[in-house]
């Protein structure tokens, strides 16, 4: 019979005769503390990782090698009007989103990045507008590189991106009053 008190495992077993007849019992006990502490630190850990990715400012996400998501921050849903599930939905709507006019510029960047970044491993950095789900444009500042683990495995890319509107309202004002003071 098994059983676990606390941060104790037990385990008993019936030592039988030759005919069948219980003659003793074996057992066995072990003491689980440093377990239950190792399997908490790593619920505590993985926790803290939760909050850090999940309360980030900027929207942040991880691509795997194949492009599915892997994750998805919920400050997605203020820079672009959706929730991290419609993304992890639909891989492709971040690229439907992006404004006609940098389509171009924007596909050229994940072209570059998915071949370059994994060899070179550089960071790739653009600004491009997006349609927010209420009708605005916004610029995004967007950077990405790739996710290398310990074995200097590649486990794809991680993006981050961030919301630059004001400043390019900014440096268009400024643009404007420059051309006109001339």
């Amino acid at each position: 019979e098994n059983s676990t008190i606390g941060s104790y495992q037990t385990l008993v077993s019936p030592l039988r005769d030759e005919r069948g007849d219980i003659r003793g019992v074996v057992g066995l006990g072990r003491n689980l503390t440093a377990r239950s502490r190792i399997a908490e630190d790593h619920v505590a850990n993985a926790e803290r990782l939760r909050l850090v990715a999940d309360f980030t400012y900027d929207w942040e996400y991880w691509l795997a090698p194949d492009h599915r998501l892997l994750y998805v921050s919920p400050s997605c849903e203020r820079l672009r009007g959706y929730p991290p599930a419609d993304f992890m939905a639909d891989p492709h709507l971040l690229e439907r989103l992006v404004h006609p006019q940098d389509r171009a510029l924007f596909d050229a960047h994940t072209q570059d990045c998915h071949q370059q970044v994994r060899l070179d491993q550089v960071k790739g950095e653009v600004e491009f507008r997006i349609m927010h789900r209420n009708g605005e444009v916004r610029w995004i500042g967007h950077v990405c590189g790739p996710i290398i683990d310990a074995q200097q495995g590649f486990l794809g890319w991680r993006a981050s991106n961030r919301d630059i509107t004001q400043r390019h309202q900014m440096e268009s004002a400024l643009q404007e009053s420059e051309e006109r003071y001339r």
